[in-house]
């Protein structure tokens, strides 16, 4: 394989060839044309370290290669200083090392998976306030992001297309943006995290094929104009010992403009926390535990799957005239309870508990 040690100071470095290419040292400098571009139609390994810094514009770092392995770290600019990371597999899978960026991260492995032969291990931080990243893998592949030291800045949207993504991040917020997943996606959070970003018809919306698993810290909220479909399950509660605020209300809001919203099964877990969930279709609750719960059907009805242990207050309503509530668990623990709309309502508590009903 070639064997690449390329420096400049404050250029562009671009290598298109075929084959095998070990990457040796390689840095771009500093400045507005600096940045790295390495395409091969072989295999591209990254032993040793790539950077590329701008300033206003600049920094940008592209990797293209069959398989893509990386086992140093990739600098495209960092804090205060521009730069984009972009990682192409065009038929194979992608291992990251540790990525800096200022700016986005773009890990575009459609036709294989991210990290497959061992969780994460290098670090991805960013920088920049209109950070984003993009994950691709093949519709059966799987993404690993797994290093709960990633630190991703504030705000950051991640963007995700292919199987299943595995997610994981330090102790700042972050927002699951535009996902196409035929698999699962789960995401673990120090802070809070948001579910779909953008507003009107710029809004970014979540279709998952399994189950869609979020563990946050602060709070886990939807964005009022994403639309969801969650074919399995919608999995939402603590990351530890945490109480996350629960609020997935879109398909309540802005009237005859709400975003269509379909989950699967529900489970929600507040760890102490007020809980509120809202469907446009059928809702079916698996085990919710909050302090205050308040459930929402737009157009069908209401079931659970498994027990409501709520210590304030619970909520049940729907929308349509001829739709039913039934929360039929005996395990059920309510302190108070309030059913409304519909035809048909009944529930079912255990005798622990004393009831009041509305």
């Amino acid at each position: 394989p070639y064997t690449l040690n390329l420096t400049t100071a404050g250029s562009a470095i671009s290598f298109n060839g075929a084959g095998n290419v070990n990457m040796g040292t390689t840095t771009a400098g500093t400045g507005t044309k600096a940045s790295v571009s390495i395409t091969t139609n072989g295999a591209l390994t990254v032993g040793n370290t790539i950077a590329a810094v701008g300033v206003a514009t600049g920094g940008a770092v592209s990797l293209t290669g069959a398989n893509v392995t990386q086992t140093n770290t990739i600098t495209g600019g960092g804090a205060g200083a521009n730069g984009t990371v972009s990682i192409t597999a065009t038929t194979g899978n992608i291992t990251t090392g540790a990525i800096v960026s200022n700016q986005s991260v773009t890990l575009n492995a459609s036709a294989g998976n991210i990290n497959s032969a061992a969780p994460q291990v290098g670090v991805i931080t960013t920088y920049g306030a209109t950070a984003n990243m993009v994950v691709k893998t093949s519709s059966t592949g799987a993404a690993d992001l797994s290093n709960a030291s990633n630190t991703l800045v504030a705000g950051q949207v991640v963007q995700f297309t292919g199987g299943n993504l595995t997610l994981a991040n330090g102790a700042t917020a972050i927002a699951l943006g535009t996902t196409n997943s035929t698999g699962d996606v789960s995401i673990t959070n120090g802070a809070a995290v948001g579910l779909g970003t953008g507003g009107g018809s710029a809004a970014q919306n979540i279709v998952v094929g399994g189950n869609l698993s979020v563990a946050a810290v602060t709070a886990i909220a939807d964005n009022v104009y994403s639309a969801f479909n969650v074919t399995g399950g919608l999995n939402l509660g603590p990351n530890g010992a945490a109480t996350p605020t629960i609020t997935m209300n879109a398909a309540r809001q802005n009237g005859s403009l709400a975003p269509t919203v379909n989950f699967g099964t529900i489970t929600a877990n507040g760890n102490g926390a007020a809980v509120v969930l809202a469907e446009t279709g059928d809702m079916d609750l698996g085990t919710m535990n909050a302090t205050t719960l308040s459930v929402y059907s737009l157009t069908g009805n209401i079931t659970q799957s498994d027990k409501i242990t709520t210590s304030v207050s619970t909520g049940a309503r729907v929308g349509g005239s001829t739709a039913t509530i039934t929360l039929g668990n005996t395990s059920n623990g309510f302190t108070s309870l309030s059913l409304q709309g519909g035809s048909d309502a009944s529930a079912n508590t255990s005798g622990n508990t004393t009831t009041a009903f509305t």
